[in-house]
């Protein structure tokens, strides 16, 4: 009688055993032997499971073949038969292995080749060339972590942020990275935030759950890693969008004990010193961060639309619109900027400049601007 028995070790890694027991006398009796057939998922090739498939069948045959064979039909001695039947299932397991690891290294190889083709495009922005050849690589080697950490870029490119999520917390179980992936997972509830608000900003509850989310990877990041300046900027951020300022800028201040010649932080501080109603620190922070800069073309609009605030707030309109405007400059793709400057007219009492700006605001996607245009500009 013949015995299959099949133990699934993990989603990845399976072992496959025969036994041949003996029920009948005559009957070949090897049953100590164990086989293990899916050599192909052991070393991460994405088509063991055929493998194993096409060597199972192999097996059941040999075995129902040598069930077949009475040692009194062919005058073989039981014991020699036994152990003809053993050498020749060590052969084949030998000659099985050899050939699963030549075609797993060769779709290892494939698997590689393709992600360097997809890494290729997404640095060219070119996010669907980039998405095929990933999905193709990942196919030919199911176990390639960076493969799935590329896909993982993509998606967020893409902003499918939820399925980004899904990628990186599932790459968590192999322990490499992780405060990267706290950082990348943190990074993509905070970009999901910032896109719900263009789209849904009736549900406060809803959009701030995703920056809650964003903290507490944020913080799990900086826990491996206080280093970690991303990190420590999307963590303030998301404090920011919160409305909790002074945690904010608590953050901020820790982290400019650890790197002092930060620019940027000296620029974000400036804008939660702003919130709480800190002008003279704020113009200090901004004004230090952007005549002594390095920072990027939007971080410095983002510090022109916190100066421009400032003015606003004591009614020097004309200031206010003068920084505003070099905010455009250096960010003309920001609908923050033009939905600020259309609120500045407003107040100006210049309605038809203001209508032109929130025009511009909503071609850029900001959902309240239309409200705006509705209310004010019809």
């Amino acid at each position: 009688m013949l015995n299959l028995k099949i133990n699934r070790l993990s989603p990845n890694l399976e072992a496959v055993y025969f036994i041949c027991t003996s029920t009948n006398k005559g009957f070949c009796n090897i049953g100590a032997e164990a086989i293990p057939i899916s050599i192909g998922s052991l070393l991460g090739c994405g088509s063991g499971r055929s493998f194993s498939i096409i060597f199972c069948t192999l097996f059941v045959h040999l075995f129902s073949i040598g069930q077949r064979f009475r040692a009194e039909e062919f005058q073989i001695p039981q014991h020699r038969k036994a152990l003809s039947l053993a050498v020749i299932m060590r052969t084949l397991h030998t000659l099985i292995i050899i050939l699963l690891f030549v075609s797993c290294s060769s779709k290892r190889q494939e698997s590689k080749d393709y992600f360097i083709k997809s890494q290729k495009f997404f640095e060219q922005k070119n996010y669907k060339l980039s998405d095929s050849f990933i999905d193709i690589s990942i196919k030919l080697d199911s176990l390639n972590y960076d493969a799935y950490l590329l896909k993982s870029k993509i998606m967020s490119e893409q902003k499918n942020y939820y399925e980004a999520i899904k990628i990186l917390k599932k790459l968590l179980i192999y322990k490499r990275q992780t405060d990267t992936l706290y950082f990348l997972i943190g990074q993509n509830h905070y970009r999901q935030n910032i896109e719900s608000n263009k789209i849904n900003l009736n549900n406060k509850n809803e959009n701030n759950q995703s920056l809650k989310e964003a903290v507490l990877y944020f913080d799990s990041s900086l826990k491996i890693n206080p280093y970690n300046y991303k990190a420590i900027i999307g963590k303030s951020n998301s404090y920011h969008n919160l409305g909790e300022y002074e945690n904010a800028i608590t953050i901020l201040n820790k982290s400019l004990e650890i790197f002092p010649d930060s620019l940027k932080l000296f620029f974000y501080r400036g804008v939660e010193k702003q919130q709480l109603g800190d002008k003279k620190g704020s113009l200090q922070d901004l004004n230090f961060s952007i005549f002594n800069s390095k920072l990027d073309s939007s971080e410095i609009s983002t510090a022109y639309r916190f100066l421009s605030y400032n003015y606003s707030t004591t009614k020097k309109y004309d200031s206010a619109i003068f920084y505003i405007s070099k905010a455009i400059n250096y960010d003309s793709k920001s609908y923050f900027q033009y939905n600020a400057r259309a609120e500045f007219y407003l107040l100006m009492g210049k309605k038809d400049l203001a209508c032109e700006d929130f025009r511009k605001s909503a071609d850029l996607g900001f959902v309240k601007a239309y409200e705006n245009i509705k209310k004010i500009c019809n």
